[in-house]
């Protein structure tokens, strides 16, 4: 960090609610991402494992690569890619991760163990394969979910974008025409149905 010293998370979040609210709302982000990336396969398991707060821990731990601490919306922002980007690259390799003691000082005291994936680009047919298969099933489960509401529903259309690409919370929301608190809830609405239609899924698997 440039200054030296640690910054004022409060400060730097208050437009979050302050530093214990950002961090909330940052681990309910990172238990979504654990949710939508987790499956049947081996990688989709080790996600399935992972700790919440372990990911927002190591994603603060990143912050030292930031080259500016002021603009807290978007130090905000670059944590959750943090926390995404993470997941996605363990849902990626081709080896089990590495543990590696990460330091939280200046965030909670002690220090916490948490996977450190490798930087894996290529994939082997194998894994191919495997990835093949995890897209497969959450496009079945996607579609699926669907079927759990009306046709011209708020909730099938934000399926319907889920399933063309579309990740993004603002993007979402715009497309959809509805402000990012009214996503949230339809996305809610979305999350328990899909997530009771995963289990009925891996229980018939």
């Amino acid at each position: 960090m440039n200054s030296g010293k640690p910054p004022d998370f409060d400060k730097l979040f208050e437009h979050r609610g302050g530093f214990a609210m950002a961090y909330a709302k940052l681990t309910a982000y990172a238990i979504t991402v654990i949710n939508k990336r987790k499956g049947p396969s081996k990688n989709g398991c080790i996600i399935g494992g992972l700790d919440a707060q372990e990911l927002v821990k190591h994603a603060l731990s990143r912050l030292v690569e930031c080259e500016s601490l002021e603009d807290g919306e978007a130090v905000y922002c670059l944590l959750r890619r943090h926390i995404d980007n993470y997941v996605r690259t363990i849902q990626k390799q081709k080896n089990h991760p590495t543990l590696v003691q990460i330091s939280t000082s200046g965030y909670e005291e002690g220090s916490s163990a948490i996977a450190e994936p490798e930087d894996e680009s290529a994939q082997t047919p194998a894994e191919t394969s495997e990835q093949k298969d995890e897209n497969e099933f959450h496009k079945e489960l996607l579609v699926q979910t669907k079927e759990k509401f009306e046709p011209q529903s708020a909730e099938v259309a934000l399926i319907d974008l889920v399933i063309e690409g579309w990740s993004e919370r603002s993007e979402l929301a715009a497309l959809m025409g509805v402000t990012t608190q009214k996503y949230d809830a339809i996305l809610k609405k979305v999350s328990r149905a899909a997530l009771a239609v995963k289990d009925q899924l891996l229980k018939k698997a």
